[in-house]
């Protein structure tokens, strides 16, 4: 069976991230009320597994070794219905 998850992975809140420091600078002086902005990126995929735990158990280490990078980056993941 077929199961989609979308995964969520952006740099980690203690890393200095200075694309999002440059975009909210410039956000706020074009006076938007932001107070902080993150980058990030999100990947949909799709597994074929027997169950949906099977399958988050999968995404969850596709997520781990492949998408991020743990020394800099975070990710969550997020079943699609």
């Amino acid at each position: 069976m077929r199961y989609n998850f979308l995964v969520k992975v952006k740099i980690a809140p203690r890393i200095y991230d200075p694309q999002a420091v440059t975009i909210e600078k410039s956000l706020k002086k074009l006076s938007y009320p932001v107070i902080e902005v993150r980058m990030g990126k999100i990947f949909e995929i799709g597994i074929d597994a027997l169950s949906e735990e099977k399958a988050r158990l999968l995404a969850q280490e596709i997520a781990a070794k492949v998408l991020s990078n743990p020394v800099f980056e975070v990710y969550e993941l997020e079943p699609v219905k």
